[in-house]
């Protein structure tokens, strides 16, 4: 099978299961801990805390507020406001910079990367103003040189968007 059907088949497996499993150990990492895994600050920065992390399944399970002030409303279809869908792709990723802070248990600082390739995204329902979501983050592939992730952002059990990102650790 050609890398292409590859990602097509992992994309559709994103719409029937979610990446974090349900029974995944609880943690609770807050604003602090994250600005230590993400070199992101201000409104860049897209993942408020970490609540679940699973190294088994290599998978987290992160949250954010995005409220009417969020960094994309503003000006983004003015009277229906929707969170941008490239903004929704940041989010997945650093959810998976903070899954991959969480399984290098030497890592000190932020991870320094670089987006290599979206491979694929899927905008399947709106996220609107005022609206906690949660990202699942699944790592795929890690050799040292690049990685692949999976993200899903989620409003409540509704599956808002999925990605699957390629990066290159500088």
């Amino acid at each position: 099978m050609s890398i292409e059907g590859e990602v097509e088949e992992l994309a559709r497996s994103l719409l029937r299961r979610r990446l974090c499993p349900p029974e995944a150990p609880r943690v609770e990492l807050g604003p602090a801990e994250v600005e230590r895994m993400l070199p992101h600050r201000g409104a860049m920065r897209l993942v408020d805390a970490v609540e679940a992390f699973d190294p088994r399944s290599r998978s987290l399970r992160a949250r954010t507020w995005l409220g009417a002030e969020a960094l994309g409303f503003d000006g983004h279809f003015p009277d229906q406001p929707v969170f941008p869908g490239v903004l929704q792709v940041e989010m997945a990723g650093q959810a998976g910079l903070c899954l991959g802070w969480l399984l290098d248990d030497a890592r000190e600082g932020p991870m320094d990367v670089r987006v290599v390739k979206i491979h694929h995204a899927t905008f399947l329902a709106p996220i609107e103003p005022d609206t906690l979501v949660t990202i699942d983050a699944q790592a795929l592939d890690h050799d040292g040189l690049t990685g692949l992730l999976a993200g899903q952002l989620w409003r409540e059990e509704v599956l808002c968007s999925t990605a699957i990102v390629e990066v290159y650790f500088v």
